[in-house]
């Protein structure tokens, strides 16, 4: 569609802009993978400005790592069962598609939706930015079990669509 191509072409001017402002290219490309900060400019520089300066202070870089670890997983497996990291998770997978806990076959499923849910608990509390790192940070543990004790893309449609989809969240 224009609109996407349109956001396409501004999320890649952007990581120039950013990439040449002197920002991490690893970081602006972690901020602009949330498509709300691609069709922002202003909260994209905001976010790469603070994610830096986080990374850059000693006492919030293993808050930072952690959190962009977590991201970056999700993320490569998302992609990885959509069909490639080329494609559009949601041309793919209905991203907009709600978690079914009845499709949960192992517990780190039912662990990895708890953890999800007190986050977006969490982050309607304190929507800050150190406060959605460090949220995001402390999902660790239960994406790293989810993603090493379930196969995200299992041969059955509903329960792979259902998995992409917590791990969208």
């Amino acid at each position: 569609s224009l609109a996407k191509s349109v956001l396409d072409f501004i999320s890649k001017r952007l990581e120039v802009y950013l990439s040449d402002q002197g920002f991490r290219p690893d970081i602006v490309k972690a901020v602009l993978a949330a498509g709300e900060n691609a069709a922002d400019p202003c909260l994209a520089f905001a976010c790469v400005s603070a994610m830096q300066a986080a990374l850059d202070s000693t006492s919030d870089s293993d808050l930072v790592s952690n959190a962009y670890e977590v991201h970056g997983r999700s993320l490569r497996l998302v992609r990885s069962v959509a069909g490639g990291a080329g494609c559009s998770v949601s041309s793919s997978i209905a991203s907009a598609q709600s978690v079914n806990e009845s499709l949960f076959e192992a517990e780190v499923e039912n662990a990895l939706y708890k953890s999800i849910l007190r986050a977006e608990d969490a982050i309607r509390m304190d929507g800050s930015l150190t406060g959605r790192l460090r949220v995001v940070a402390n999902t660790k543990q239960d994406v790293d079990a989810f993603c090493d004790g379930v196969f995200v893309a299992a041969e059955d449609l509903a329960v792979r669509n259902n998995r992409v989809a917590m791990l969208e969240r």
